[in-house]
């Protein structure tokens, strides 16, 4: 007839910190963490108002992010509290929205998500983003989590009086057994004696609400129908049935505990399976955590080198980290806005990736800098300026970017967290390489915009709170030895990696380990000690080294090269399949490409030369061999190359005209050959 109550872990707390996961655009299916067997609305930017607005119920949505390794821990939970509640939703509906689908980024950046998971309560007959309030209680206590939803129906009832929901408010002092039979005809009366607020007499009221045999009815703990029953415990919450119009009492359920437990009672009850003098304690038992699953059809036959870094994985990193991540919130503001200059800052600098990948972090770092006056900018601007820019460069972070050595075995395993792992690795070891050895060069200054950026930017929101505590506990504003920037956020790393070995989140195909491994770096350990010194130069040339097995170049695969060649007629075509880690002198591209844009803005049919002070025209616009412009150059060059090649033709052919006559004089004096 109706669902057993759940089994559940009392009073767990479930952590899961950044775990190196996200799913890559494959499928819709395959990037969710539910399906709709799992009792839940999936809800998405195509269904998302239809569905929730002007309604006659409300809605308890989660806003969740399948690469998230908080999502992933907490999903196994969310479906059971669903499962649990499915009889609510003619009142209250269990939904979930994903955010790591790119189509419900501007969705969920409407309605504020900034971090997953994000708990929002839709009220009755909602009609905008901004009658959705978020649930600031503890999403992790399951145990409470049906009470405290009940609490925001109750607040909401009070409100709206919705003639579809249940009579939420209390009886009388005054009311009678014969009142309640005489106003609500049924076959069972359900009062739970409980003190405001009433959560488990909420909770059981929105549970029965669809069971016309059942009426539940909240009354307050000194209630004179108290002194009607044969109970002289003071045990609360209490639950007393009546029965068939009777005036008295049929079953007391002592000590019935919480939600659960009287859930548990009236269902057994109901089923005639606990006699008047059976007491059970309610039971509750853990949730099991889900089992590891195996690597599905995505690694059959396509081996991958989870150690190798690769371009494809950084740029699918930078994309969704621009695209989704950083303009998540409707306006990036205050300290926000702070942490997101200096880490574009820092990426200007250090980012791994072609020279268009540098170019483009180069702009935006000029653009925040120089170009936007106030302190704080709106998403769209954000989006609008990276569009431009990419518009401008060829799109150096192409969309719907795939990963390769960062791929997991599940498309919500690894991914995203993995590929900014191995950005900020990236960004550090180059650091190092290069000004690790200048006087003023300070480790703090790259690691710190690392982290602001961690913690004010990443959506998984444990995975944040923890990196911010651990950079505490590390005492990252301590460092000062420039070989602590790379091996601070190693250790770091390696710490996480630890703590989460064998949790929800972890890729079993995967599994955490610490890193470099053995296979990779046999002398970095001497027994069970890293040799630190042997570490910091491997992790540069490692993070320094980006290949491109899985990338493009032109309109050839790397698939179509066999040890850097191609494999068809066409053998003078090869592709690097490695790479330097950064491309060397944006600055200077930048400004050659600024000064010829603007010469060919200047150049018309009346264009004037004018003669420059050279020191005059060198610090107005820092160019120039002897005050000339770049045009001024390659015409002379141009002239200079056509005389000499024009006096290098008359020489050829004065010298052709006398050894011409030479030959003819000889052939004619000095042979037998007469004419």
């Amino acid at each position: 007839m109706r669902r057993p109550p759940p089994t559940m872990r009392s009073n767990a707390l479930f952590f899961a910190v950044c775990a190196f996961l996200l799913a890559p655009s494959i499928s819709k299916a395959d990037k969710t963490l539910y399906t709709p067997d799992d009792h839940v609305l999936i809800l998405d930017i195509e269904n998302f108002n239809d569905k929730l607005y002007n309604q006659n119920r409300a809605f308890f949505v989660e806003f969740y992010s399948s690469y998230c390794g908080a999502c992933i821990s907490y999903a196994p939970k969310f479906k059971t509290f669903a499962k649990d509640v499915m009889d609510w939703k003619d009142t209250v509906e269990v939904t979930v929205v994903n955010c790591a689908d790119e189509k419900n980024s501007p969705l969920c950046r409407e309605h504020g998500i900034d971090s997953f998971p994000t708990l929002k309560y839709f009220k009755y007959q909602s009609k905008t983003k901004d009658d959705g309030v978020k649930f600031e209680g503890d999403k992790h206590d399951i145990i409470n989590l049906p009470g405290n939803l009940a609490q925001l129906v109750y607040d909401d009832y009070m409100q709206q009086k919705p003639a579809e929901w249940p009579k939420f408010a209390p009886i009388h002092s005054t009311a009678t057994v014969k009142d309640l039979w005489s106003s609500f005809p049924t076959e069972f009366l359900v009062i739970v004696f409980e003190k405001m607020p009433a959560k488990t007499a909420w909770s059981l009221m929105i549970d029965f609400a669809s069971e016309k045999r059942v009426r539940i009815f909240n009354a307050a703990e000194d209630h004179p129908l108290l002194n009607t029953l044969n109970d002289a415990s003071k045990s609360f919450p209490k639950l007393v049935v009546y029965k068939n119009n009777l005036d008295s009492a049929d079953y007391v359920a002592r000590e019935a505990g919480d939600y659960y437990g009287m859930l548990t009672k009236i269902e057994q009850y109901l089923n005639g399976a606990v006699p008047d003098a059976e007491r059970q304690e309610p039971v509750v038992n853990a949730v099991d955590s889900p089992k590891a699953q195996p690597a599905d059809s995505l690694l059959q036959g396509n081996e991958i080198d989870p150690f190798k870094v690769q371009l494809l994985d950084l740029t699918a990193a930078l994309t969704y980290m621009t695209e989704h991540e950083i303009p998540r919130k409707q306006r990036i503001i205050g300290e926000d806005f702070t942490a997101l200059k200096s880490f574009i800052h820092l990426l200007s600098k250090y980012v791994p990736g072609t020279n268009p990948i540098r170019r483009l972090f180069y702009r935006l770092d000029q653009w925040l800098t120089t170009e936007v006056a106030s302190d704080s900018i709106a998403s769209e601007q954000w989006l609008a300026k990276l569009e431009k820019v990419q518009d401008e460069l060829g799109h150096p972070l192409a969309a719907n970017s795939t990963y390769s050595s960062c791929r997991g075995s599940k498309p919500h395993l690894r991914g995203y967290t993995c590929g900014l792992w191995t950005l900020f690795h990236g960004v550090t070891a180059q650091a190092y390489k290069q000004d690790g050895a200048n006087a003023d060069f300070k480790p703090v200054a790259v690691l710190e915009p690392i982290r602001q950026f961690v913690k004010h930017f990443l959506s998984c929101e444990e995975c944040s709170k923890h990196f911010d505590q651990m950079a505490n506990e590390r005492r990252l504003s301590a460092v000062v030895a420039p070989q602590e920037v790379v091996l601070w956020l190693w250790r770091a790393h390696n710490e996480v990696n630890e703590r989460l070995k064998g949790a929800a989140s972890e890729d079993p195909s995967f599994p955490k380990q610490q890193f470099p491994p053995p296979s990779l770096c046999p002398s970095c350990r001497s027994g069970s000690s890293w040799d630190e010194k042997v570490v910091l130069d491997f992790l540069t040339k490692h993070y320094t080294n980006v290949y491109t097995d899985s990338a493009k170049s032109g309109s050839y695969k790397v698939s179509d090269f066999d040890k850097g060649h191609r494999a068809d007629a066409d053998k003078k075509l090869n592709l690097n399949p490695r790479f330097a880690g950064v491309g060397q002198r944006v600055e200077r591209m930048e400004e050659t490409e600024r000064r010829l844009q603007q010469e060919k803005t200047d150049l018309s049919p009346q264009r004037r030369w004018q003669a420059y002070d050279s020191e005059r025209r060198l610090n107005e616009d820092g160019g120039g061999w002897l005050g000339w412009t770049g045009l001024d150059t390659t015409l002379c060059i141009s002239l200079w190359l056509i005389s000499s090649l024009f006096l290098i033709c008359l020489f050829v052919y004065f010298k052709y005209r006398r050894n011409k006559s030479k030959f003819w004089k000889t052939f004619y004096y000095y042979n037998d050959y007469k004419v």
